[in-house]
């Protein structure tokens, strides 16, 4: 799926892929990784998310500081997925408190407590929350 093509040429999907530009535009230096959300202009609703990852970057998963030795000038993908899935949620940047939506990349790992409260915010909680089959949870099923 390509988080670039407009959904109204096609049935909408969410997608995220790695790619040497952004859309078809160059990538500038300092954007590690961008999130194309399309809205329903009335009501501001998201029919299509998708995040673009900069593949010209160099990426690895871990913990602690961010760049920090022996990771210098190494991106955590971990890091820089939760601040873009926050973006296909609806949230903006936060710049005023410690929040891993903040704009830039930095040693916050995972969602404070304002990411938190920002999320429940954008998608309040229903009391009229049921299971209609009467089930459990799902799974994904299987074995072997």
């Amino acid at each position: 799926m390509n988080p670039c093509r407009d959904p109204n040429d096609r049935q909408a999907k969410n997608g995220v892929k790695f790619s040497d530009d952004f859309c078809g535009f160059a990538w500038s230096d300092e954007v590690i990784a961008s999130t194309i959300n399309w809205v329903i202009d009335d009501s501001n609703e998201i029919v299509q998310t998708g995040v673009v990852f900069n593949e010209n970057k160099k990426w690895d998963v871990y913990s602690g500081r961010w760049w920090e030795n022996p990771y210098f000038e190494i991106n955590d993908f971990r890091r820089i997925a939760v601040h873009e899935l926050g973006h296909c949620l609806g949230l903006d940047h936060e710049n005023s408190v410690e929040a891993i939506m903040q704009s830039w990349a930095g040693d916050i790992e995972y969602p404070t407590a304002d990411d938190i409260a920002g999320v429940n915010f954008l998608y309040p909680a229903s009391a009229n929350i049921s299971n209609s089959d009467g089930g459990g949870g799902g799974g994904s099923g299987g074995g072997g």
